[in-house]
This record gives C-alpha cells, structure tokens and sequence, in this order.
C-alpha cells in the first residue's frame, strides 16, 4: 500500500495530544477565573459615609455580634460582643473574656474601616504609616447598613478580613450569649 506524504512531513500525534490538553487547561483556568473571582465591591470614601450616615439613622442600640477575623500568617479568630445601649458590654476573643474594646461594635468597624481608607489614600495622621498598594473592599448590610465584610487585601503579610457572621438586635431587657 502506499501512502502519501504530506509537503510538511508527517505530524505526530503527540504534539496534537499536548496541544488539546494544553487548550483545555487553559480553557479551564479561564472558566475558574471568570466563576471564582472576587466580587466584593470596592470600598470607596463616599459608600463608607453614605452608609455609616444609613447606620445612625437605623442604629440598633442593643445587640449581639459575632466577627470572624482572619490576618496573614494567623489563625482565624472568633469575635463575640454585646453592645448594651450603644455601650460595649462583653468582648471576648475565641472564647476568652477581654476588657471591653468598642473597635469591634458597628460603630467601631465603621471606624475601622474610616482609618483603612485613609491609611491608603495616604492621610494617617496618627502614625504616618501608608498601604498605598492595599486594596479594600467591601460589603454592607441590606437592611441595617452596617459592614458585613472587609478585605484589606496588601502584599507582604499586611492583608486582613472582618466578616460578620451573626448580627442579633436585642430588645432592653434580654443580654446575649
């Protein structure tokens, strides 16, 4: 029998083989990209003032709280508070008791997140310290306003995460645990 060759020689079938293993990988990547990317807005100046604005306007005066924290090269930690009155009542961290650190009210994530951005847009006037690379993102309560979730997302081990995980309104009289 006898068989014609091609002008360019014969192909093999391995460079075919590695050329659609190769696209379908590549294929692959593309749709893990599209599918599992970051979609938390950016934090902006005026989203934070509109809803921190939003959240006196709404303010719950008693609650529970529970905050995942999460930093570069550390475990996650549990965050539980109980806000009385606009008043921290009990802070306690994986479960141990702390002296009372209003950081971690609403109020004090609204903070939080005030110092974040000027720390990047380079206005600390506290420490003089910047992350101009950092990039913070973020996301608000629906009904309440208040942050949900926070990304500091920054190079060398600077990057942390606020995520609330239970907000509970109380009413006067009932003390959460």
């Amino acid at each position: 029998m006898i068989t014609k060759k091609s002008p360019n020689g014969p192909r093999p079938k391995k460079h075919i083989r590695a050329a659609i293993v190769t696209l379908t990988a590549l294929l692959v990547l593309a749709i893990c990209f599209v599918a599992l990317r970051d979609r938390t807005p950016i934090l902006t100046r005026t989203k934070l003032e509109e809803r921190w604005k939003q959240w006196r306007t709404l303010r719950v005066p008693s609650y529970t709280l529970t905050l995942t924290v999460e930093r570069d090269k550390s475990a996650a930690e549990k965050y539980e508070v109980y806000v009385r009155e606009n008043e921290v009542e009990s802070f306690s961290i994986n479960g141990q008791q702390r002296p009372n650190n209003s950081s971690y009210s609403i109020d004090g994530l609204f903070a939080i997140l005030d110092r974040e951005l000027e720390i990047t847009e380079g206005k600390d006037k506290q420490t003089g310290s910047t992350l101009r690379n950092a990039l913070l993102k973020a996301v608000f309560d629906e009904k309440y306003a208040f942050p949900q979730n926070f990304k500091r997302i920054a190079g060398k081990g600077q990057s942390c995460f606020i995520r609330v995980e239970k907000f509970a309104p109380l009413n006067q009289t009932e003390k959460g645990k």
